[in-house]
């Protein structure tokens, strides 16, 4: 009776243990499964939660800072001032490191032999750069350039007639004339512009000056009266 007893008691214990190890087992894959749905796991191994953590954009990435004040591309420089044309109030044209002043308009021949008696226009051109040299190419087309496709200045008067720029015969400027030079810090020149001769009795003209690298590429347009 006894080993029977212990035997009882035996199997007792261990259907309790099995029943203890089944509730615990079965507790614990309650909580795996409660953790999984929480947290999914993603393709790269990681949590959602520290993939969530990690891709966060940053403030600077959806603000503009400092850095970046546009998103949009950036213009070519060249494309946008070739077509500029700033018109000139009065005879006075100033940047910060040049001056330009039509200090005289007359009609007169540089030469006694010309046929006509072209317009003269008188620019003086002042180097303001209290530091570097300006480079001051004349207005006035070479005769070698006479073929190729380059703009050239010119006179439009009240009544719509052009008169171009006259040509620098054989690459020699007339009297008073300056093709090329470098001007010294505070150092100015005069240089004459010749034009075909106006009609009779034209009181109002317009001067069209072909931007350069001197004037930015800006084409200057001057409304002068005629003396």
């Amino acid at each position: 009776m006894k080993v029977r007893s212990m035997k009882y008691q035996s199997h007792i214990k261990m259907f309790i243990c099995m029943i203890m190890v089944t509730f615990i087992s079965f507790t614990g894959c309650n909580k795996s499964t409660e953790t999984a749905k929480n947290n999914p796991v993603t393709d790269s191994g990681k949590n959602d939660v520290d993939n969530n953590t990690a891709a966060k954009p940053l403030i600077n990435d959806t603000t503009n800072s400092s850095d970046e004040t546009t998103s949009e591309p950036v213009k070519d420089a060249e494309t946008q001032k070739e077509n500029e044309v700033l018109n000139v109030v009065g005879t006075v044209y100033k940047v910060n490191n040049m001056l330009i002043i039509i200090t005289d308009i007359k009609s007169e021949k540089p030469v006694d032999d010309m046929d006509e008696t072209p317009l003269n226009l008188t620019l003086r051109i002042s180097n303001k750069d209290p530091e570097n040299e300006l480079l001051y190419t004349s207005w006035t087309p070479l005769d070698s350039e006479l073929s190729s496709n380059k703009r050239v200045s010119h006179i439009q008067d009240d009544q719509g007639t052009i008169y171009p720029i006259l040509l620098a015969k054989k690459d020699q400027p007339y009297a008073g004339q300056v093709l090329q030079k470098k001007l010294k810090p505070g150092e100015a020149i005069k240089d004459v512009l010749l034009f075909k001769e106006l009609k009779p009795d034209t009181k109002r003209i317009k001067l069209y000056l072909v931007g350069s690298e001197m004037t930015d590429h800006k084409d200057l347009v001057f409304n002068l009266q005629v003396p």
